[in-house]
């Protein structure tokens, strides 16, 4: 909400006999475009309708003279059509040397690996429907 009274953000769709097909979500800060969220029907995943409503938001980012197109985390190999360039994200934890505090971190660090894991070991669409429902909790 504060993104949208802002201005910042920003949301696209291809449409298709004015059906959505594809969509883009993401803000705009300064002369910084970041690309946040994307998603397509997959019944249009075989015409790359994602890439054309990507291609269509950085022709809109260099007529709109912004000076960068962030794609944020992430090394999804379309980026990589795109850039040559990759920043890493640094994660600093400071706190207590407590118990407490080394039990947060080891359940942190295996979530994090049963995640990695199962994303490896699972098809791909069951780990996509699982996403999905972690996402609608995480909305209520």
């Amino acid at each position: 909400r504060r993104f949208a009274a802002s201005g910042w953000l920003r949301l696209w769709f291809l449409l298709t006999r004015n059906i959505p097909v594809a969509s883009l979500y993401g803000f705009q800060y300064g002369d910084t475009f970041y690309d946040y969220q994307r998603g397509l029907d997959p019944g249009w995943k075989p015409y790359a309708v994602g890439i054309v409503l990507l291609n269509h938001t950085i022709m809109h980012a260099i007529r709109s003279e912004l000076r960068e197109y962030d794609f944020l985390r992430g090394d999804a190999a379309y980026k990589w059509d795109f850039t040559h360039t990759f920043r890493h994200t640094k994660e600093i934890i400071v706190g207590q040397h407590t118990y407490r505090a080394h039990l947060y971190l080891a359940q942190r660090d295996m979530r994090r690996s049963t995640k990695r894991v199962a994303k490896q070991l699972l098809p791909g669409p069951l780990v996509a429907c699982a996403s999905k429902i972690k996402d609608h909790l995480a909305l209520r």
